[in-house]
């Protein structure tokens, strides 16, 4: 597995903390909204690659669930079993030059997603893309 960073930028809320249950690294990949919100926050400069868990339902580099208002910028999901995994509640949520890449299954497998922006992303050479 192997999440690392050029000049990672994570900014997270004030009000919302790094906080149990709510943006959590393990093997099955990173998950936001696990149990609370994440609200406003930022995601940049990321590279995830490796969360791959066959068989046991996980294996996304990122999975969305409980997530307002935050930006997701220059994001690189390679060769996990999902790449962006977004269900819940989602909403207000901004994509910009995010990319999917050899991943499994899915680039991109969007279950639920409401008023939410997509710039320069893309999905190549996934599984199930």
């Amino acid at each position: 597995m192997l999440c690392e960073s050029l000049g990672l930028e994570v900014l997270v809320a004030a009000d919302t903390g790094l906080v149990e249950g709510v943006l959590e690294v393990h093997d099955g990949g990173i998950r936001i909204g696990t149990v609370n919100y994440l609200l406003h926050s930022r995601f940049s400069n990321l590279y995830i690659a490796g969360f791959t868990n066959a068989g046991t339902g996980l294996g996304y580099g990122i999975k969305v669930e409980k997530c307002l208002g935050t930006m997701f910028e220059n994001v690189y999901c390679r060769a996990n079993k999902i790449g962006f995994h977004i269900y819940g509640v989602a909403t207000s949520l901004y994509f910009a030059s995010c990319w999917a890449r050899s991943n499994s299954s899915y680039g991109w497998l969007i279950e639920q997603l409401l008023g939410s922006s997509f710039c320069q992303c893309l999905a190549e050479a996934n599984g199930a893309t």
